[in-house]
């Protein structure tokens, strides 16, 4: 039995399912639709889609979606400003509380927001994505937005599942992913998922069902939410051996490659270790703008409170909903 990971094709292959659902250049008149936040910030290598640009959609989608949830916070709050502080706003028994204590207030007050706004679940049907049958009774802005803010909480569940090596989280969400692939006709993501739940649940041994679910992360710096999907690494591995491929030119051989890649593991690790001794730094490969608060802050002011409240159905928003169709 062989097992083969690809925790990072199957995230981005969702991150293009999002992209399908609420790309629409249609809708960039609008405000608060995917390509208008992406026009005010003039990221115009996430126009592209994951397929093309995948980082720097999922850099937008993050800032996207924590621009969304402060508006919706601030709705739910009855906020007009995110500098505005009202009288009595945290209690005085939770300022003179314990950590704990506050801890506790603010967990429950995003607990509130959260099941206000955030539709998906895992009992949930994919068609609250696309809402109910009755096209002129709803607010489909307020409905979009919505559908947008859960889809891509759900998306920046899993990388924070990936990012902190919590096999089981992860597993729980691909039951949710498993329904977005069937219904967007990504058949074969669908029926490698089922089966890897299947073998999970039933078929496989529990030690080997205990690998098959935390042993599918590496971490080549150490600490905590540095972790990558093992596929992503080999993806690195790949394109680290082609640098040396490449330079044979006229010589390169089968034999040349298989010994190449034979050496290439330990030549990594000695070469990491004197760029150490020599404290050379050489770039993360995180793509994140360092202008991220700053861009979410500009969207939030953007979107404005009227975000979820008193909206009138948009054309655009309207064709947008109704171009998802469920299996």
């Amino acid at each position: 039995m062989h097992f083969k990971f690809e925790d990072w094709h199957a995230i981005r292959n969702l991150f293009e399912i999002h992209h399908k659902i609420f790309f629409k250049d249609a809708s960039a008149k609008d405000r608060g639709t995917l390509v208008a936040n992406m026009n005010m910030l003039k990221c115009s290598n996430a126009k592209q889609g994951p397929t093309k640009a995948y980082n720097a959609y999922k850099d937008f989608v993050s800032k996207d979606t924590t621009a969304l949830f402060l508006a919706a916070a601030m709705e739910h709050l009855g906020l007009t400003d995110m500098e505005e502080i009202p009288d009595d706003f945290i209690p005085l028994r939770v300022l003179a509380g314990t950590m704990e204590d506050q801890r506790k207030f603010l967990s429950d007050m995003v607990a509130d927001i959260v099941d206000r706004f955030i539709k998906l679940d895992h009992d949930a049907s994919i068609s609250q994505v696309r809402g109910p049958s009755t096209p002129l009774q709803r607010d489909h802005k307020t409905e979009h937005t919505e559908a947008r803010l859960s889809f891509s909480f759900f998306l920046l569940n899993m990388l924070d599942a990936v990012k902190e090596g919590d096999g089981e989280r992860l597993m729980r969400l691909y039951l949710l992913g498993l329904k977005f692939y069937k219904a967007f006709g990504h058949t074969q993501y669908a029926c490698s998922t089922f089966l890897m739940t299947l073998q999970l649940k039933a078929t496989l041994a529990p030690c080997l069902a205990h690998s098959l679910t935390w042993n599918r992360f590496w971490n080549g710096r150490g600490g905590q939410g540095n972790n990558m999907p093992l596929d992503l690494h080999l993806e690195h591995q790949n394109n680290f051996l082609k640098s040396f491929l490449k330079g044979l030119g006229p010589n390169l051989s089968e034999q040349a490659a298989a010994r190449i890649s034979q050496s290439i593991g330990p030549l990594r690790v000695m070469m990491d270790q004197t760029d150490k001794e020599l404290k050379l730094t050489k770039p993360s490969g995180i793509h994140k703008a360092k202008q991220d608060t700053e861009d979410i802050l500009t969207l939030v002011r953007f979107l404005g409170k009227q975000l979820y409240s008193d909206l009138k159905p948009e054309e655009s928003l309207v064709h947008s909903l109704n171009s998802v169709e469920i299996c």
